[in-house]
């Protein structure tokens, strides 16, 4: 990492001498400009960017300590090194005091200059490379800003996040003032059917518009802050923090007024429309609940009440049944044993649901259970695309779905219909995690190949493919035969086994070019991978010895 020296000095002779100097150094130091005055000096400093600036106390014009002050303005991060005779020492204080690093007193020697030079480079060089991973940081940060909202979203909605302090900083992080506690649903009306001819391409990227839209009218609230989340297939999730304190009808109200700007946006800056399901006010840790009745009030809403527009949880109070006896934990059962594959354990909980529905409270009406199902068929479509496996049939098998469930018209009739939407769901869930665990350890093998000469650990290569590692560990297994650290040694002694063919290079050179900083251990384990010691496989071109 080179860095850029400005000589100011009004003497032509002693910046050759100087830059004679610096460069007989050997220092990562280039000499990008010389000045012979101040003015010369803030002009080069202008285009250039110097990180150590050269500066004669004495000059025509601006002297040097009016240039360092004015150079520190300009630049401010450049380190400056006065140059002065014994007589202008008072000067050189002055100038520290103005910015400048250090003072080098006339006349001087290259060993006088070498430390003062030696200590400001490897500042500014160390500066630099801790600017070059703030950035690297940076950058990963926003790359993974995605995951981390998504990340929160999921653990509020799955009620996983008991903890308000910890929600509030994961909030505040993500730009959300206060603490989450209304959710909101938003579904793109009609889109399987009105996308069905259009290029994925032009599927995504109508998503983001209507994304985009709703984003910016919530981001631009002032009474209220949102965090909004794609959420799988055609629809989004928005989660609302209210200022402190409010709840009730105020609060309803402002959620309401919101969503409907939402809504209206859409409509007037894309050629689609939304419906947007909104759930009561929860609280943080209460989360899910919220969502599930938006969730409830979208779907239903759009279904029976017709699509564009805006649906409180409170105005379904007559296609609902009572709260007391509906059970929420069994549907969350259902819908975890879905996204888990356990296809026996999903069933068995649909067929106790569809008992409940079919109880006292309902009448024995069929069509009370429906508005149920309908619910039912949603959380499990929009959590199965949420498993990171949806695929382009999703969206159509749940308006086939939709269609079939409003012909049943008996209670054999409504558990063959769940019985063949959970196992449709529970084959997309292991089908793609199939496929996701095998793009993972695709990903996971092409790093290793391409960083095995470096210390390279599970959890490393877990971290870079977005998996658990103690998951990342058994699929890895699963998938290639072996643990991770036995393919890591298999690749690097294969790369030692060449290079111990095809080249003359000594084996301890070998060793840490693949990845052993001790050569000896190397040795130990290359023997126990082959039988015999590098030197002897070498020696052998490869081939065992004979007894």
């Amino acid at each position: 990492m080179m860095v850029k020296a400005l000589l100011v000095d009004d003497e032509v002779l002693e910046r050759a001498a100087l830059a004679r100097i610096l460069k007989r150094m050997g220092l990562p130091l280039e000499v990008v400009g010389e000045a012979r005055n101040g003015l010369e000096a803030l002009e080069l400093a202008g285009r250039c960017h110097p990180d150590l600036v050269f500066m004669d106390i004495k000059m025509p014009g601006p002297s040097g300590l009016e240039t360092t002050k004015r150079l520190k303005e300009l630049c401010p991060d450049a380190k400056v090194i006065i140059i002065t005779a014994y007589g202008e020492f008072d000067y050189a204080q002055e100038a520290l005091k103005l910015g400048a690093s250090d003072y080098i007193l006339k006349p001087y020697l290259p060993g006088d200059l070498a430390p003062v030079v030696e200590r400001l480079v490897a500042e500014i060089t160390g500066t630099k490379i801790k600017r070059q991973e703030e950035e690297k940081l940076r950058h990963q940060l926003i790359e993974a800003m995605p995951y981390i909202q998504m990340s929160l979203g999921y653990d509020l909605l799955s009620g996983h996040c008991p903890d308000e302090g910890e929600i509030r900083a994961r909030a505040e992080f993500l730009g959300v003032r206060g603490l989450p506690s209304v959710a909101m649903v938003a579904d793109i009306d009609g889109f399987g059917e009105a996308t069905w001819e259009k290029p994925e391409v032009e599927k995504q990227l109508l998503k983001n518009r209507v994304y985009q839209v709703i984003r910016s009218v919530t981001s631009a609230a002032e009474a209220a802050s949102a965090l909004v989340l794609p959420f799988g297939g055609d629809e989004m999730v928005i989660l609302c923090a209210l200022p402190e304190g409010e709840g009730g009808e105020e609060a309803r109200n402002r959620v309401m007024q919101l969503a409907e700007t939402a809504r209206q946006a859409v409509e007037e800056r894309t050629e689609v429309t939304v419906t947007i399901g909104i759930g009561r006010s929860y609280g943080p840790t209460q989360l899910h609940r919220s969502y599930q009745e938006a969730s409830e009030a979208q779907q239903l809403g759009s279904f029976f009440l017709g699509p564009n527009r805006v649906v409180h949880w409170d105005q379904l109070a007559a296609l609902r049944m009572g709260d007391q006896s509906y059970p929420l934990e069994t549907e969350r059962l259902i819908v975890e044993s879905v996204r888990a594959g356990n296809r026996e354990a999903a069933l068995g909980a649909a067929r106790e649901l569809i008992t409940v529905m079919l109880g006292p409270a309902s009448n024995g009406s069929c069509e009370v259970a429906k508005v149920q199902l309908i619910e039912l068929l949603t959380l499990l479509s929009r959590n199965v695309a949420a498993t990171q496996v949806y695929c382009r049939d999703l969206v159509r098998e749940k308006f086939r779905y939709l269609k079939k469930l409003l012909r049943c018209r008996t209670v054999g009739e409504l558990n063959r219909w769940v019985e063949e939407v959970i196992d449709s769901y529970v084959h997309h869930v292991l089908d793609g995690q199939s496929r996701v665990n095998s793009t993972a350890v695709a990903k996971a093998v092409d790093y290793i190949k391409k960083n095995y000469r470096q210390e390279v650990s599970l959890t490393d290569v877990a971290r870079v493919i977005y998996l658990n590692p103690q998951y990342f560990s058994r699929v890895f297994r699963r998938e290639m035969g072996m643990t991770f650290v036995d393919y890591l040694t298999m690749v690097r002694i294969e790369k030692a086994k060449e290079l111990l063919l095809g080249s003359d290079l000594p084996v301890g050179a070998i060793a840490r070019e693949v990845g052993y900083p001790d050569a000896n251990y190397f040795s130990r384990i290359f023997k126990k991978k082959e039988g015999i010691s590098p030197t002897e496989y070498r020696l052998n071109r490869g081939r065992p010895p004979v007894p």
